[in-house]
């Protein structure tokens, strides 16, 4: 509780209950594993990862390194690998997870915190963007060790891709063909 007062405090004067409920989401785990509610069994077995996918279209991105760097810190916090594609004016954020609720996470941030510049050079949030391909697992070509799915991307990165068609043998050679069809 006297985390969550002292968040509370910074936001004085603002808009805050939706950061409130935000906190308390993220912070749920640990006020239950406090309040005895966490699991009292052994821990289960790992179960192999899960890979998922979302894949997005912004319409547009003023501030291109701002842009890129938000992004980034976003997907470091989140646990998120993949990447912002440049392709001509085309412009793809492919994301990759073990969890559809980082994606889903990733997703409200993007849309409810200022991420780009307006052309006035005014914070903005990005209500351009849209989802191509909601979070989804995607078959994969071959496990790993312990039955893991490795990872298609090591890292966020941004890629300035010189055409689509450069754009459809990226994803050829992350064996993400299924995507292209969803590309507009």
């Amino acid at each position: 509780k006297s985390a969550l007062a002292a968040h509370l405090q910074q936001m004085l004067g603002q808009c805050m209950i939706l950061e409130a409920v935000q906190y308390v989401k993220e912070h749920a785990v640990e006020y239950s594993d406090r309040c005895g509610a966490g699991p009292t069994a052994a821990a289960p077995a790992e179960t192999p990862r899960r890979l998922h996918y979302c894949l997005l279209r912004v319409d547009h991105m003023h501030a291109h390194a701002a842009c890129c760097r938000t992004l980034r810190g976003w997907c470091g916090a989140l646990g998120i690998t993949g990447g912002v594609l440049f392709a001509g004016r085309l412009i793809l954020v492919l994301l990759e997870s073990d969890s559809p609720e980082s994606l889903c996470t990733y997703l409200r941030w993007h849309r409810t915190r200022p991420v780009d510049v307006d052309t006035a050079g005014r914070t903005c949030k990005e209500h351009c963007l849209k989802t191509l391909m909601p979070p989804t697992e995607l078959p994969h070509a071959a496990l790993g060790p312990g039955g893991n799915l490795p990872r298609r991307f090591n890292a966020f990165t941004v890629t300035d891709l010189a055409s689509r068609a450069r754009l459809e043998e990226l994803l050829a050679e992350q064996q993400l063909t299924q995507l292209v069809p969803l590309i507009p």
